[in-house]
Formats: structure tokens, C-alpha cells, sequence
């Protein structure tokens, strides 16, 4: 089996940054940080890039964890103006998300954003619908 794929893998960690891990079937993609440079956004793409790569070729389906615990109102402003810069990465894989991606989380604490990402994501309607969660203990109803 490719390492890039092994169970318990730490593929990405910047201190106090972002902290991505594979275990259990499950990708784990933590914001430790509020905002993020353009260099760290790339930097986290291409992690993921690779890492789809190898499920591909191997046929590996997963889940997937977003945890942006540390998301504020404030911080979530520099994603929205990022956005176009997320939307071309997810439009990358689309096809590979349909087919490989089991279920998504995003874990985020914050009761306003929350709702404001339910209300977008129930207007765009993407193929694999994320769920919205407050806390890891909700993701265990849709990673079976």
C-alpha cells in the first residue's frame, strides 16, 4: 500500500497552522489558525492533491473531517474572499468526490456560521452534501 495512504498518517502539519491526517478511513483537515496565507492554501491543495491522486489509483474511498473549530466570524471573511481560489480546487476533483467520498463533516462551533454555511450549502446543492456539525461526537452518524 502506498504511505501516502497508510493508516495514522500525518500528511500535513504546520505548527499552529493546519494539521491534515488520515485514520480510520478518515481524512482529518484541521484549521489551527484563523487565517491562512495564499502559501498555506497551496500548500494545502497540493497535499491534497497528491493525497486524491493515490486514493484514485488505489480505489480508496473515505470520509472526510473539516475542522474549523477555530473559524470566527471574522476569519471567515478571508475564506469567502478566497473562495474562488477553494472552488477551483473542489471543481478539480468533483468527479473523484462523487465517486470516492463516503460522507463530509465540517465541524464548526459557531452558531451563526453554522447556519449562514447551511443556508449556501442548501442553495448550491452539491452532489456529496456536507454535513454541518457543532462538535467530532455528531460526525459518528454519517461515518459509518
Amino acid at each position: 500500500m502506498n504511505t501516502l495512504i497508510q493508516e495514522n498518517n500525518i500528511l500535513l502539519f504546520v505548527e499552529h497552522k493546519i494539521y491534515i491526517h488520515y485514520i480510520n478511513n478518515i481524512l482529518h483537515i484541521e484549521l489551527l489558525e484563523e487565517v491562512l496565507t495564499e502559501k498555506d492554501t497551496n500548500t494545502i491543495h497540493e497535499t491534497l492533491d497528491t493525497f486524491y491522486d493515490n486514493c484514485k489509483k488505489n480505489n480508496i474511498f473515505f470520509y472526510i473531517l473539516y475542522d474549523f473549530t477555530n473559524l470566527s466570524i471574522t476569519s471567515s471573511s478571508f475564506l469567502i474572499y478566497n473562495s474562488p481560489i477553494y472552488n477551483k480546487h473542489f471543481n478539480k476533483h468533483e468527479t473523484f468526490f462523487i465517486s470516492n467520498i463516503k460522507s463530509i463533516c465540517i465541524i464548526i462551533k459557531n452558531y451563526v456560521l453554522r447556519e449562514s454555511l447551511n443556508q449556501i450549502i442548501d442553495l448550491y446543492k452539491p452532489e456529496n452534501m456536507p454535513h454541518i456539525i457543532e462538535n467530532i461526537t455528531d460526525a459518528d452518524k454519517y461515518f459509518l
